[in-house]
């Protein structure tokens, strides 16, 4: 998969296309707008890109299981709709008729996908401080230095006093910067707008 098959987000691509051909990515980015614009997609497409590129990317996803993720991987990959996918995936676990050509499809999407272990998506942290602790974890373990992706924001929890929401999205933008600096790698945080915010002015 190349840039140029990422639909969509014009800007966004050459931004992240500069970033990682000049190699300054040890940063922390807020990709940020309303509801059903494709933010998910959009990480998903250039964590694929980055994966098939031989970088290790971790995907922590807390609000769309890991199988969801995957489908809208296929769906691409096979541009096909989510809904077909499903119907697809369904029939061939299920052992029922589908042509030829989606099965073979679907079994070298899926085969090119299993490939790729340098790839993650991990549901299970559900914290910047869990998250900070797994990349720790990996990074000890296997030496690796990852592209880390946080779906989204404004779900991560926050330990210890209650916070208001700026407060708590406030302190998770800190400690994901920290995580940043501390291990020398790009952190992305998907950033939803509510309803109310479209008219005001962004402040973080």
């Amino acid at each position: 998969m190349s840039w140029s098959e990422i639909c969509g987000h014009k800007l966004q691509k050459q931004f992240f296309q500069r970033v990682f051909q000049n190699q300054s990515q040890s940063h922390s980015y807020l990709f940020s707008g309303p509801e059903g614009i494709g933010k998910t997609t959009f990480a998903l497409q250039m964590a694929l890109q980055m994966a098939e590129a031989g970088n290790h990317v971790y995907f922590y996803s807390l609000e769309q299981s890991a199988r969801e993720l995957t489908i809208k991987l296929l769906s691409n990959k096979m541009s096909k709709p989510i809904a077909d996918i499903r119907r697809i995936a369904w029939s061939f676990c299920k052992d029922q008729n589908i042509s030829e050509q989606d099965q073979n499809n679907f079994v070298e999407a899926s085969d090119s996908l299993h490939k790729l272990n340098n790839f993650r998506i991990i549901e299970r942290c559900r914290s910047a401080e869990a998250i900070a602790k797994d990349v720790q974890r990996r990074y000890y373990r296997t030496g690796e230095q990852a592209m880390i992706i946080i779906d989204y924001l404004q779900i991560l929890e926050t330990p210890g006093a209650r916070l208001t929401d700026k407060q708590a999205v406030d302190q998770n933008i800190t400690a994901l910067k920290r995580l940043s600096a501390e291990f020398h790698v790009p952190v992305m945080a998907i950033s939803n707008l509510n309803r109310e915010n479209y008219d005001k002015d962004i402040t973080m």
